[in-house]
């Protein structure tokens, strides 16, 4: 999903497009209770465009705040990929300050590509790492055989710790936001 820069320019309330935002979710929760979900911030624009950067950042702020809790929803940063040193999309990459050309697609492509793998959106690329001598992995691309917190219990076998902060998914160990 990229949602919400057209209802800025509108000037909708941002409480209330962060409000849509969360009815989409729960219809697609609804939908489909594991259907991945990759929700990207609003990338930056420009005040020339009626999307001052200072309103773009609190829908954004106000979108995480809305899917903390949403366990099928993973959220990129596409705000930070786009924004240059003055908060404002790089023109290089979004000529109209709106919309990425070629170059922009590309860098947003790689960004969503290894969360789409790692959701099961798309199939892993081969991966042509080659470890070191003496290269011990720390992580079996199974499970979290090996692992615990300082303390707590072994989590030999789990796909999961209890809190969901680690995750082990399509290969990856996943730290998820909370």
């Amino acid at each position: 999903l990229l949602i919400g820069t057209n209802d800025i320019e509108e000037k909708a309330e941002l409480e209330a497009i962060a409000g849509n935002l969360k009815l989409i979710i729960a219809a697609l929760r609804a939908y489909s209770p594991t259907m991945p979900v990759v929700l990207c911030e609003v990338f930056p624009s420009s005040e020339s465009k009626s999307r001052p950067s200072e309103s773009i950042r609190k829908l954004n702020e106000l979108y995480l705040k809305a899917v903390v809790d949403e366990p099928q929803v993973t959220v990129l940063d596409t705000w930070s990929l786009f924004a240059n040193v003055h908060r404002d999309a790089k023109e290089d990459e979004m000529p109209d300050l709106l919309h990425p050309d070629i170059v922009g697609y590309a860098k947003w492509a790689a960004a969503l590509r290894p969360i789409f793998e790692t959701v099961g959106l798309a199939p892993a690329w081969p991966d042509d790492f080659v470890p070191e001598r003496g290269f011990v992995s720390l992580f079996n691309g199974r499970d979290l055989s090996g692992w615990h917190y300082k303390g707590g219990p072994d989590m030999s076998g789990k796909a999961a710790t209890d809190d969901a902060r680690y995750v082990a998914r399509n290969g990856r160990l996943v730290v998820t936001v909370s």
